[in-house]
C-alpha cells in the first residue's frame, strides 16, 4: 500500500528526508544533507496514488494464470454436473 511514513529519498545524494508534522499541499521539501529541492507534499501525494493505480492496474491487466486456472477448476467443481437431472 501507500508509503504512510512520508519518507522520501533524495535523488541526488540518497539520504532519507521527510515532512515534519501536517505539512500543507504547497509546503517543499529540500533535502537536509545536500539541501536539493526534492518535492512538494501534494506532487509527493499525487506521485504516490499514481503508483498505487498503475500497480493495481497492472495486477488486474496481466493476472496470474495460475491463480486464474486453479479459481476456475473450483468454479467448475461446485457446478452440478449438466448431465444430471435433479
Amino acid at each position: 500500500m501507500l508509503n504512510r511514513s512520508r519518507n522520501v529519498i533524495c535523488p541526488t545524494c540518497q539520504a532519507t528526508n521527510s515532512w515534519e508534522g501536517d505539512p500543507a499541499p504547497e509546503e517543499a521539501l529540500h533535502c537536509q544533507y545536500c539541501e536539493n529541492f526534492i518535492s512538494t507534499h501534494r506532487h509527493y501525494l499525487e506521485s504516490l496514488v499514481k503508483g498505487e493505480v498503475a500497480r493495481v492496474m497492472a495486477r488486474y491487466a496481466d493476472p496470474d494464470s495460475a491463480y486464474q486456472l486453479s479459481l476456475l477448476k473450483q468454479v467448475l467443481a461446485d457446478q452440478p454436473s449438466a448431465g444430471a437431472r435433479l
